[in-house]
């Protein structure tokens, strides 16, 4: 309700799901930086804020990595399993990672639900 207030009717849209990272690695790879995407694991039953929140991490490194990294590949990794979500993102711009490019990782906890 708040948001409909803040923003107004028809502005608000559905928080963005992992199901939409098929589509957010796709714009990017048209930009010309050829993305993979991993999806495996238990993933079909997170916590909407768990999905959000994966996104956002993928989201705010692919676009890092078009930015920043000079990268031609990324390479997106999204593992679950009943107690954690992996996310990954690793790039082969000119990094500080070990190997070269850039690399993003989080793990984020998943609340077994009632």
């Amino acid at each position: 309700m708040l948001g409909v207030l803040r923003f107004g009717p028809g502005e608000l849209e559905p928080a963005p799901r992992l199901a939409e990272l098929d589509g957010l690695c796709r714009a990017i790879t048209g930009t010309g930086v050829h993305v993979d995407l991993e999806l495996a694991g238990n993933l079909d039953a997170l916590p909407p804020g768990v999905e959000l929140s994966c996104y956002r991490i993928v989201q705010e490194a692919l676009t890092n990595t078009l930015k920043h990294s000079g990268a031609r590949n990324a390479r997106v990794s999204v593992r679950g399993d009943h107690h954690q979500v992996m996310v990954q993102v690793r790039d082969d711009g000119h990094g500080p990672a070990p190997g070269g490019g850039f690399l993003v990782h989080a793990a984020l906890p998943v609340r077994e639900q009632p």
